[in-house]
């Protein structure tokens, strides 16, 4: 990932940014998790008898967290990709956005919508003089 990717990822709304909250989550705490298990493994032996779950349980919690917000945040993409997509094909059909219609489509709320359909007017995607009733 690239300096300047990663810098304007930090700019965009947190509904968009849980994706790259849940990998810096995830990686890390998964590799935690397998070193723990090295260690796990290597204390079963002889010399060292005594070992603790209560590490191994913390990571893999953290990594299951990650991967959560992982998983929501390209659903959240995907929702923005499909309706912007949308947005845009009722924009050179009817010549409007019809946010209710939108809402109904992508099965959320209205305010949702409208917020999305800002998020992609302010990227330069929908233009800003569309009319959204």
């Amino acid at each position: 990932m690239s300096i300047s990717l990663f810098i304007t990822s930090l700019f965009l709304p947190m509904d968009y940014k849980l994706r790259l909250i849940g990998t810096i989550i995830m990686f890390p705490s998964g590799f935690l998790t397998l070193v723990w298990l090295y260690g796990l493994i290597s204390a079963l032996n002889p010399p060292y008898p005594s070992y603790d779950i209560g590490p191994l349980i913390f990571f893999a919690a953290l990594t299951i967290v990650g991967f959560l917000v992982l998983r929501q945040g390209e659903n959240n993409l995907n929702l923005l990709q499909h309706g912007t997509s949308l947005a845009l094909s009722q924009l050179r059909e009817k010549g409007y956005i019809d946010s209710f219609v939108l809402s109904n489509k992508l099965r959320k709320p209205v305010l949702e919508i409208r917020k999305m359909l800002a998020y992609a007017q302010k990227e330069g995607i929908i233009p800003f003089d569309a009319n959204i009733k």
